[in-house]
């Protein structure tokens, strides 16, 4: 799901006309997936590691401009035995990776006797571009309300390749709601954020026969701030299903995720956010997913 333009979970604040915040964000995730049925099978077995450059700038009036340039790379990688002890340790279920062999990357779907994805080979490359818009529906001093509220839109296109899943060969554009509220929970410390959107597809080559056309999503989140240069998150994110007319869990079925991360103030102006995400739906999203973003505002 990765390669249509689900966009990133944002916050309310729109940056002031002049200001500029460039992040670069690594995100690692595992994926294993075996299931079938009598007229389809799939199997996913690999790690995915998403590399993202990051522009936001802030416009004359309301409005904010953004760029996310990606990177993609799909391989066998290294993370199988860390994450089969990790669930071992916490009695998490393992859906059947432990019996896997390790380090492996196939990519497998077939319906009614036809394979229509197969991947053995790893493969990396550009992924699809991102253009986003951001405009603020809140006064002009959020900051002193501590609430805001912007309209965001985005903007894939399909710059990455389909045959190499680094994207989808569509044109995706998506609109969401995005709100931040320091004020409600400001005598704990804490700030609520959240977003509902939609996201419409062009057609695209990844299974294109099952490939929905509109998607809905959401994120709903609570952050502490712990100490002045430290706060810590919890993040809950969904969508819709991204395909149809299919029984396989990783197919078609929505998808929760949970979030636990922090976020560290560095001197010069920098911010490092660290998370780990984890599927609240088996088989609906990757395993689990490490997160690192370093960002920087001028």
């Amino acid at each position: 799901m990765q390669i249509f333009g689900l966009p990133p979970a944002e916050g309310g604040v729109i940056r002031r006309p002049g200001e500029t915040t460039v992040g670069l964000l690594l995100d690692a995730a595992s994926v294993f997936s075996d299931d079938d049925n009598a007229q389809e099978k799939i199997y996913l077995d690999g790690e995915i590691y998403r590399l993202t450059f990051a522009v936001r700038h802030g416009l004359a009036g309301r409005w904010e401009a953004g760029l996310d340039i990606p990177y993609v790379w799909h391989t066998g990688g290294e993370l199988d035995g860390f994450i089969d002890g990790f669930h071992r340790t916490f009695d998490l279920p393992e859906g059947g990776r432990q019996d896997a062999a390790r380090d492996n990357l196939r990519y497998f779907y077939a319906r009614n006797g036809e394979t229509a994805l197969f991947m053995e080979d790893s493969q990396n490359g550009l992924g699809d571009l991102l253009l986003s818009l951001g405009l603020r529906l809140t006064p002009d001093a959020p900051l002193a309300t501590g609430r805001s509220l912007a309209l965001r839109a985005g903007l894939k296109l399909p710059t990455g390749e389909a045959d190499k899943l680094t994207g989808s060969d569509s044109t995706d554009f998506s609109l969401r709601l995005c709100g931040s509220d320091s004020a409600t929970l400001a005598g704990w410390d804490m700030t609520l954020f959240g977003t509902l959107g939609a996201l419409a597809m062009s057609q695209g080559e990844v299974l294109a026969d099952l490939q929905r056309r509109y998607v809905a999503f959401g994120t709903v989140g609570i952050g502490w701030e712990w100490v002045s240069w430290l706060a810590l998150q919890l993040q809950f994110d969904g969508h819709t299903a991204f395909f149809r007319d299919s029984t396989l869990c990783p197919l078609d079925t929505e998808s929760i995720q949970i979030t636990v991360g922090g976020v560290f103030d560095l001197p010069g102006g920098y911010r490092v956010d660290l998370g780990i995400v984890e599927d609240l739906l088996p088989t609906t999203a990757p395993d689990v997913v490490f997160h690192l973003a370093v960002r920087r505002h001028f």
